[in-house]
């Protein structure tokens, strides 16, 4: 059984695949600008 530390971190790991993920399909449709690209880009740092 994992312990509670390592479920979380997994979880963590889990919803921020599936946030890229999401980012990922609005730009292919088209619908994110530069400043989106800019904004995401400073969040990550």
């Amino acid at each position: 059984m994992e312990d509670v530390e390592a479920q979380v971190e997994r979880l963590f790991l889990d919803a921020q695949n599936l946030l890229l993920k999401t980012r990922l399909k609005e730009i292919r449709k088209g619908r994110v600008t530069l400043e989106d690209l800019i904004r995401l880009a400073e969040e990550g740092l």
